[in-house]
């Protein structure tokens, strides 16, 4: 993967990671156990159905949401949240990444 590939892959796990911890109930331990999983907090978040993501999260979402629609406002809210982090001059690491202390 060339480094413009790592770097887009980063940007999307972190944005994914954030609009999952937007999330009630998603905490600490159940992120951990994804990342360890190798599934990857993008492909999570583009699972085919609310069904599926509630599964590895370990919570309920709405009965009456438009799937589709959901995932786009939860990409929505991560990326609000990274453009935050973004302008207070913050950068979250994950460890696989070569900048990870």
């Amino acid at each position: 993967m060339s480094k413009e590939q790592q770097k887009g892959y980063w940007r999307n796990e972190t944005v994914a990671f954030l609009a999952l911890t937007s999330l009630s109930g998603v905490e600490y331990w159940v992120l951990h156990k994804i990342a360890e999983s190798g599934l990857g907090f993008k492909n999570l978040l583009k699972a085919s159905n609310a069904d599926e993501i509630s599964k590895h999260l370990n919570v309920s979402l709405p009965d009456d949401i438009e799937w589709q629609a959901y995932q786009q406002q939860l990409w929505s809210i991560g990326l609000a949240r990274a453009r935050s982090l973004h302008a207070d001059n913050v950068r979250l690491l994950f460890k696989e990444q070569e900048l990870f202390p």
